[in-house]
């Protein structure tokens, strides 16, 4: 079996794609934020906090981009910091229903890359 075809037929989300050491740089960036504050307590926030989640991403973005890389608090890059704080912002446009998700576009085209993987013409 081949696997690039194997995966292609399946059209979940494959999760296996992201990078490992990325996943573990975040959940080790929430564990501090777990013990340091509760665990799981950027779900309680309120759509007045989305300031806040949207200042840390700037502060932690702008230190990236003058050549400050790992957060000096957390040891932790600050680009995952970024990621972490863009998390809670779509959690919170979630939650306020901001957006709702829609997959429709993403089946479209994940449909029509499949095709051309395939090698079947696309109409």
């Amino acid at each position: 079996m081949n696997f690039m075809k194997d995966s292609l037929v399946n059209t979940k989300p494959m999760l296996s794609l992201i990078d490992p050491e990325f996943k573990e740089s975040l959940a080790r960036l929430m564990t501090l934020g777990g013990f340091k504050y509760e665990f799981n307590n950027w779900k309680l926030a309120t759509a007045e906090d989305m300031s806040h989640y949207r200042d840390a991403l700037e502060r932690h973005l702008l230190a990236h981009d003058k050549g400050e890389y790992i957060d000096k608090d957390t040891g932790i890059p600050h680009l995952i910091c970024v990621t972490f704080n863009a998390m809670c912002l779509d959690f919170l446009d979630k939650k306020y229903k901001l957006y709702i998700p829609d997959l429709t576009i993403y089946n479209k085209k994940l449909k029509e890359y499949k095709e051309r993987k395939n090698g079947k013409s696309i109409n």
